[in-house]
């Protein structure tokens, strides 16, 4: 069973924990804005393939998305995904969130804009 102790704080990344009586992280969700982005961003990575599919990722961006609205006072939230990672595309869907094919992403290696439902969804 695995166990996600998810700090809520002004953080700039919040952090995925070890499974209980592991000793590595196995992924990270957080807010995350960079000098230069046109919007603010809810991101995710799971970083073991053993660990996709468990509903960590979507359990820690719901944390990351509530904190970013009620704590951080977001007032809209976007993530950014490869067109060609399926797996982040169907979070982001299952998270409930748009894709908007006129938001501008980052780059220009075709970045596809998912906009998340806002504070009033969380």
């Amino acid at each position: 069973m695995y166990h996600i102790d998810t700090p809520v704080q002004a953080t700039e990344r919040l952090t995925l924990r070890a499974p209980q009586g592991g000793d590595h992280a196995i992924g990270m969700a957080g807010p995350w804005f960079p000098a230069g982005w046109p919007e603010r961003e809810i991101g995710w990575s799971m970083f073991d393939v053993e660990t996709e599919g468990k509903g960590l990722a979507a359990e820690a961006a719901r944390a990351v998305r509530r904190h970013v609205y009620t704590t951080l006072n977001w007032p809209t939230a976007v993530s950014y995904s490869a067109a060609a990672n399926a797996r982040s595309i169907a979070l982001a869907t299952r998270l409930g969130a748009s894709l908007e094919s006129t938001a501008t992403a980052p780059g220009r290696d075709g970045r596809l804009v998912f906009r998340h439902p806002g504070p009033g969804a969380c």
